[in-house]
Parts: C-alpha cells; structure tokens; sequence
C-alpha cells in the first residue's frame, strides 16, 4: 500500500539514513536487552523490536520520514505524520494506545518499558536525552493517569539494568552483544544488512554506510 501523506516528505540524504538505521539498531538492541531482562514481550509476533513486521522502522514509508525528523527547522508532528502512522501499526504500539482495555498486562509494560526508553535516547522532537528523575516528571505532567503507574513500574525496573551506551554501539564493526541472545543478535544484523540492500537498490543510494 503507498503511503499517503498531506505534506511532502523530502529524500533523506545518505548522512540522514545511515544514522537513522544505526539509532534503529540501537534502539531494538536496548528494547531486547529491556524485554529479555524484564521477562516481558514475549508474545509479540515483531521482534526484534522495531525492525520487523508492518510498518517496522527499516520500511522505506517509515525510514524515509524518520531520518530527516531533526532538520532544523522540522516540525516533527507535521512532517513524519505519515510515518509515524505506518509505524504506530506496529503491535506493541496498537496495544499500548489501546483505550478499550485489550492488551494484557504483559503488553502494557512491554509498551511502557518502550516509552520510558525513548526518553532516555536523543530524539530532539522529544527534548533529548533526559535522566530517570526528568522521565519521572514527564510520566506524571504528559501523560494520562491509566498509564502513569505503568510507565512508573516500567521506569523502576529499567533503572535496574545495564544498559548499553549509544555511544558504544557499532552495530556492524565488532560490536559486543551485550547479552542478546545469539539469534537475535543476528536477526537484528541480518535486518540492518537487508536495509542498506533495500536502500541501495530500491532508493538510489550507493553509499549507505554505518558509524565506524
């Protein structure tokens, strides 16, 4: 199905997507860590985190909008509408933003545990990077109150884990698995290498490289 979309969304440039694939990788690397140690999950049909299933972030309609959300002067609401939409069909988001009470107790923390780890990444439309005690105000001034004690239980527990660094990370030049098991490990490799393929040969890009 084509993406439909009320404003145009510019190419990303390679710079754009090449970083936008490793803050992926990044991202469904630490949610496995968080899900695996939390026991929690586990019966989601998209795992790794993020990168698999309708409307994961390596689909072109959601990547092509994601990667260019932190030019200056994007409104990110406005310009990655469209892609944001395509991804909020992922399941962890239908279930968290389900306000008929259909999602299992499993799945409201599993979606929580995602929120709480958002704001700890460096995403400008959201701030950036903010500490536990920061996460802490936002739960209880930006959000509604069913789902303040979720994302409270969802912030302690994450506290608790070790948590690898962005900073660190470099998902293709020897990067440590940081406790993964061996197959997830992979499949979230195999999906960055699927990407820069998907990139290359469906987009034009001829140069889609990741942080060394």
């Amino acid at each position: 199905m084509e993406l439909e979309r009320k404003v145009t969304i510019p190419d990303p440039t390679e710079i754009e997507l090449e970083y936008q694939v490793f803050f992926t990788g990044f991202h469904s690397t630490r949610m496995e860590i968080i899900y695996h140690a939390l026991g929690i999950g586990t019966r989601d049909p998209q795992r790794p985190h993020d990168i698999v299933g309708e409307g994961n972030k390596f689909e072109w309609e959601v990547v092509q909008g994601f990667s260019t959300e932190n030019r200056p002067g994007i409104q990110h609401a406005q310009h990655v509408a469209a892609s944001l939409a395509r991804h909020q069909r992922q399941n962890h988001h239908l279930k968290w933003n389900d306000k008929n009470g259909g999602a299992t107790d499993d799945e409201m923390m599993a979606g929580a545990a995602d929120a709480v780890c958002s704001r700890l990444e460096d995403r400008p439309y959201q701030g950036g990077i903010h500490t536990f005690d920061q996460i802490r105000v936002v739960i209880e001034t930006k959000n509604p109150p069913h789902l303040r004690p979720w994302l409270t239980e969802a912030l302690n527990q994450i506290q608790k884990i070790p948590l690898p660094d962005f900073n660190q990370f470099y998902l293709l030049n020897g990067v440590p698995n940081f406790g993964l098991s061996r197959a997830t490990f992979e499949a979230i490799r195999e999906r960055v290498h699927e990407t820069i393929t998907m990139l290359e040969r469906d987009h034009g890009y001829k140069n889609i490289r990741l942080p060394r």
